[in-house]
This record gives structure tokens, sequence and C-alpha cells, in this order.
């Protein structure tokens, strides 16, 4: 994109902004789903649908759009969201945003920067199982515009050969700061609907067959309360109960176990891991975390991980309890919007030998 069409574009967002409380107010999708069958976040309403993505705002914003830009805006609030989309040629997109610079400061002779310029780096927006986060950053400014003095937070993210430009604009700083948050939920709730399709492989129901357990080994779950296969060593001892399967192994103690928990629309599985090592350090002691392997857009395909069909994050890590040092390896994976914490557990020293048990449960959990 050349540097004037990038400002006029600019230009309508800002413009879109000024009037946005003068228009005439769109009813959006508000709960439910989307017309392509995705969950609205709660309090949340889609602002703008694309090929391949979802905007959602807070549903009492009401909601326009001119000249292409969509947008949201509070009634007797000089206060917007707005949404644009265009082709780019960069990669970057902090180089979309220093590229407008001059022009910013030639038309907004009162245009002060608020932020460095390489920008604040932000997590935006979430594939269509929340398992992937995609690089985007955000930049303070404020100028005035047809005699208003305003204040902006925008985010720059580029997908695809598409630059994605959110903007909150507010015309007075108590709006600004009570509001900015809604607009950073906006940032983390946008999501990518075909993200999962081109990363995953395709999904797979088990047969009849598949339910039964492979030789050797034995069901570790009840079917009838979650929605994964979990199978163990037939050795081991199994106590399933309700969302919570488990199994274990007597001298040395081995253990597996998988949780499920609903995740927040705005919380990472990085942030649920950081949560769970916090609590653990309550408990244990010398707690050292190995290894972080965390799924993200720029991972090559064949270095993915997954569980079952499902991309997975592993985490690694060792802590003491009663003196004796245990390993831990955790895998944590998204379907049927539910997150999946699969976690092994054995004595450090019998890890090494007790690994190939892992491995074939490993090999053989498969989600309905």
């Amino acid at each position: 994109m050349s540097k004037n069409n990038s400002i006029r574009t600019r230009a309508v967002a800002l413009a879109v902004a000024l009037i946005s409380i003068l228009s005439l107010a769109l009813v959006g999708c508000s709960g439910g789903e989307t017309d392509s069958g995705i969950a609205v976040p709660s309090g949340m309403q889609v602002m703008r649908e694309g090929d391949g993505y979802v905007c959602f705002v807070p549903t009492d914003w009401k909601l326009g759009s001119r000249f292409g830009v969509d947008y949201a805006y509070l009634d007797f609030y000089y206060c917007s969201i707005s949404l644009s989309v265009t082709d780019t040629g960069f990669d970057d997109p902090r180089d979309a945003f220093i590229a407008d610079l001059a022009g910013f400061r030639a038309t907004f002779p009162d245009f002060a920067l608020d932020s460095k310029e390489e920008g604040e780096n932000v997590t935006v927006g979430l594939d269509n199982d929340r398992a992937y986060h995609y690089a985007g950053v955000a930049y303070n400014y404020s100028m005035t515009v047809d005699g208003v003095a305003n204040k902006y937070r925008q985010c720059l993210f580029i997908r695809d050969g598409k630059l994605f430009i959110l903007t909150f604009t507010a015309s007075a700083e108590s709006t600004y700061d009570e509001y900015v948050d809604a607009f950073d939920n906006v940032i983390a709730d946008f999501l990518f609907t075909d993200a999962a399709k081109d990363k995953a492989p395709a999904p797979s129901t088990p047969s009849d067959d598949e339910t039964e357990a492979p030789q050797g080994m034995q069901i570790a779950c009840n079917t009838d309360v979650v929605d994964y296969l979990l199978f163990v060593p037939s050795s081991w001892t199994v106590t399933a109960a309700d969302g919570l399967s488990a199994a274990h192994a007597e001298d040395p103690r081995i253990s597996v176990n998988i949780s499920s928990h609903s995740p927040g629309t705005t919380s990472t599985i990085g942030d649920y891991f950081n949560q769970y090592i916090d609590k653990l350090k309550l408990n244990v002691d010398s707690l050292n975390v190995l290894e972080r392997y965390e799924v993200t857009k720029e991972t090559e395909d064949e270095k993915i991980l997954y569980l079952d069909r499902a991309p997975a994050f592993r985490y690694v890590f060792t802590c003491k309890w009663m003196e004796t040092e245990y390993k831990f390896v955790q895998y944590v994976a998204i379907s049927n919007s539910e997150m999946h914490f699969l976690t092994f557990c054995a004595p450090s020293a019998d890890f090494e030998d007790s690994k190939a048990d892992f491995d074939r449960i490993l090999d053989s959990f498969k989600f309905d």
C-alpha cells in the first residue's frame, strides 16, 4: 500500500470516529453464534464478520458503517471503536504505522505520539479453537480533528497480506481512561475463524473400534461425562471421577491425569500455566520450569505438536515433594471450546524408564 493510500485509509477511519455518534445505529449479533456458527463471547456482539475473521465489541455499544469502515460507539459519549481492513505490502505492522507518521504530522500540526515508534507488543486475537495468537503492535497518540481534541489507541496487525487497523477514539481524557480497557478486550477477542482449519489435521470421530482399549491398556475416563478417550496401562489403578480422569502405578509412583476447563475469552494457555505454577509453588519446593513450548502463528507446520488432532502446548518442570524430586510433562490443548490439561508425573530418577508408558498414553489419546 502506498503512503498516500494508507493515510487516506486512516483519514476515513478518523472521520468515521468523529461522526459516529450522529449515525443511525445498526443491530448487531449479540450472544449465541455468528452467521458462520462461531460462538459470541459473553457480553460481546459482532461488529464485523469478514472473510476468515470476526470482530466483537461490547453489547452496550451501537454499531454503524461508513466508507467501508465498521465502527461501534456510545451514545452521549464522544467515544468509538473502528475497524478497517486493506491490502498491504508490509510484512511488519510497525512499518505500516511508521510510514504514516510524516503524513500524520503534516496533516495534524498538534499530532503527539505517546508511544515509542516501535510501539507496544500486544497479543491480537485467537483462532476458532482459541489456541493460536497473533502478534500485533499498539500505539497511543493524540491530535485535534475539526476542532475536537482526541486521544487514540490504535492496534495494527497483518495476516495473509491484509492490514487490520483497530482504532479506539475518545474526545475527553476521562472518557478515554474509562473505556480503553473495553478496547483492549476487543483486541483480545478478535477471532480468526480459519486458522485452526489451516493448521490442524482433519478432524476424526472415533469409531466403535477406536473406543476399545489398545492391547495391554484400559480406559481411564468416564465417556458419559468427558469428550475424550484416555487409555492407560492395564496394570495401573484408575481413579476417574466426574470431569477429572486419573490413573497411577505404584513403586515407583507414576501418574497421569487430565482436567478440563472453559477458557476465559481474554486468557491464554500461557496465562493459565503461569497461574498453575504460582499456586503449585505454595505447596512444593525447588520448582523449576525446564521447557515452555508454545504454539504461535510463526510456528512451522512440521514443528507443531498435537494432542490427537488439536495443536498442543507442552510444559516440562520439576519440583520436590517430601524430599523426592518429581518431573512433570504437561500437554495443553483446546477442543470443543474446552481447555484440556494432560499431565504426566514420575520421580525424576525413574522418568526415563517410565517415558515409554507416557508415549503410549499420548499415542492412544483421542478427542471425540
